[in-house]
């Protein structure tokens, strides 16, 4: 399996980041896991660290992010939203693997346009994240 350079995994509940951490981190699929407990913060964390700059050009965001949809302040739809509007943010090969404790058609039609790689239902596992990721990696 390919792994990636960063993953990001965005989750207001800490059990469920933390959970999330364990079942990537088992898979071995990324070099460099981003845990941020807010979509604010990896807002943020994109902003200070993933856009390029005159020294250097070859700055990236995340290759996956692990995104719960139901946060309070700024939900995942928010996220994707601000996101796509970012401008100078190379994230056209980023994608977008749904964590939700929604069912998955509920979330279907509202994340049609972005760049989706899957959706695991919580409890997050390592079995589900991978099973979710098989055609992406």
């Amino acid at each position: 399996m390919k792994r990636v350079k960063q993953l990001m995994i965005i989750d207001d509940d800490k059990l469920s980041l933390h959970l999330t951490e364990m079942a990537v981190s088992k898979l071995s699929i990324a070099e460099k896991i981003i845990s941020c407990c807010s979509a604010f913060k990896a807002l943020r964390y994109l902003t200070e660290n993933c856009m390029p700059t005159l020294e250097n050009e070859q700055i990236f965001c995340p290759e996956l992010i692990l995104l719960d949809i139901n946060m309070p302040v700024i939900d995942g739809y928010e996220f994707l939203a601000e996101l796509h509007r970012m401008e100078g943010l190379r994230h056209e090969n980023t994608g977008i693997l749904i964590i939700s404790s929604s069912a998955y058609k509920d979330e279907k039609e509202k994340v049609k346009y972005f760049p989706l790689v899957g959706y695991v239902e919580k409890p997050v596992t390592s079995t589900k994240v991978l099973a979710a990721l098989q055609s992406r990696l």
